[in-house]
C-alpha cells in the first residue's frame, strides 16, 4: 500500500478546507463536511458522521476490519461496536436498549438518535429507494 498523506486521505472527501482537518490517529482524520458536520475518515472511508441533530451515522464501507470498530468505538460514546461469530453488531449505552439482552445488528448507514433512543437503518434498493426501519 502506497504512504498515505493528508491530501490522498481526504481527496475525494467532501472536505470544506483541508487546513482545518486535523489528524486524530493512524490514517484518521478529523474534518468538517459541507453541511458543517464533523465526520471521522479512516483512510478513504468516512467511519463517523456526527450530524447536527445529534444523530450519528455509522459507516464501515464494506471494510469490517478491526481498525474499522476500532475508529467507530474511539471517537463516539453512545454505544459499541463488536463482532460476535463474524457478524458485527451494535450495543448502545443509552435508553432502554443498554439491558436488552438481544444484539443489534450492524448495518452500514445506521443512524443513532442517542437523544432520542432511535436507531434508523437506512437501505438503499437498486430502484433508488429508501427504506426506514425503526427499532
Amino acid at each position: 500500500m502506497p504512504y498515505l498523506t493528508k491530501h490522498t486521505i481526504l481527496d475525494d472527501a467532501d472536505c470544506n478546507d483541508f487546513r482545518n482537518a486535523y489528524k486524530v490517529g493512524h490514517n484518521t482524520y478529523s474534518y468538517k463536511n459541507s453541511f458543517n458536520e464533523r465526520v471521522i475518515r479512516y483512510c478513504f472511508t468516512d467511519v463517523l458522521i456526527f450530524h447536527r441533530d445529534g444523530s450519528i451515522t455509522f459507516n464501515s464501507d464494506g471494510n469490517r476490519t478491526q481498525t474499522t470498530k476500532d475508529r467507530m468505538n474511539d471517537y463516539q460514546s453512545c454505544g459499541s461496536v463488536y463482532q460476535l461469530r463474524s457478524k458485527w453488531y451494535f450495543k448502545p449505552y443509552f435508553g432502554i436498549r443498554q439491558f436488552n439482552r438481544e444484539p443489534i445488528k450492524f448495518e452500514d448507514g445506521m443512524k443513532v438518535y442517542p437523544r432520542e433512543d432511535k436507531i434508523i437503518y437506512l437501505q438503499v434498493y437498486p430502484q433508488i429507494q429508501l427504506k426506514l426501519f425503526e427499532f
